[in-house]
């Protein structure tokens, strides 16, 4: 059996009196989390890896900082797979995997306002001394294919799971409203179901276009 993991969810930074914590947003439900289970689910944001990866990743972080570690890796994934902040896919292949960890999520754009940018690069290079190799990033025009462009035209209209968007295109739909407009044109009948979207002809496609947004940090994928 496969098995292929990732984030789940948004992070932001909380401040507080008493100085600032990770909190892990999903559902629009904040999580906080301990600063074990924070550098993992910061290793498994826009990654999908393997079990046997996600160690190798915490082991080099963990050698790198001066975490006191008072409990094992695998413990921390369970309690965060648990919580929700983490999502795993299972299935005989590593694209049945990926189609399990990816068909139910919801794909949330990545869009950043152009003075945002500027205001950002300006701070990253000149307050944090960050280099102009990796600020330029801010700049940089991804450059999408086709099927891409499909799933972030949908995604913007109105909050869709992966496997939505798959019958979305399928059926050539280009257009929704909102949330009642999803329910009339895609749940028009009993057979819909994530297994049933599987079989489509661009079912493939579009699930290799969705994980190929987030490993480019184009896009994020939360639960709703």
């Amino acid at each position: 059996m496969k098995m292929l993991y990732t984030a789940n969810g948004r992070y932001i930074r909380c401040c507080t009196a008493e100085g600032t914590r990770p909190v892990i947003i999903v559902c629009e439900k904040e999580y906080e989390v301990d600063v074990q289970e924070f550098m993992l689910w910061s290793i498994l944001n826009w990654r999908i890896l393997r079990e046997e990866e996600i160690g190798s990743y915490y082991e080099k972080m963990a050698r790198n900082t001066n975490v006191t570690i008072h409990r094992s890796w695998q413990d921390c994934v369970q309690r965060l797979l648990v919580r929700g902040l983490i999502v795993v896919g299972t299935g005989d292949t590593e694209y049945d995997a990926l189609y399990d960890l990816l068909a139910c999520r919801f794909i949330i754009p990545i869009s950043a306002a152009w003075p945002l940018r500027v205001l950002s690069f300006l701070k990253f290079t000149f307050l944090e001394g960050f280099s102009w190799k990796i600020t330029r990033r801010l700049f940089h025009v991804d450059t999408r294919s086709i099927c891409e462009k499909k799933v972030i035209r949908l995604a913007r209209q109105t909050p869709l799971s992966c496997a939505e968007i798959i019958k979305c295109i399928e059926m050539d739909i280009r257009r929704l409203k909102d949330g009642y407009d999803v329910l009339d044109k895609l749940y028009d009948c009993l057979l819909y179901t994530s297994d049933a979207v599987r079989e489509y002809r661009c079912s493939r496609e579009v699930i290799t276009a969705v994980a190929n947004l987030y490993l480019r940090q184009q896009i994020m994928i939360d639960t709703y």
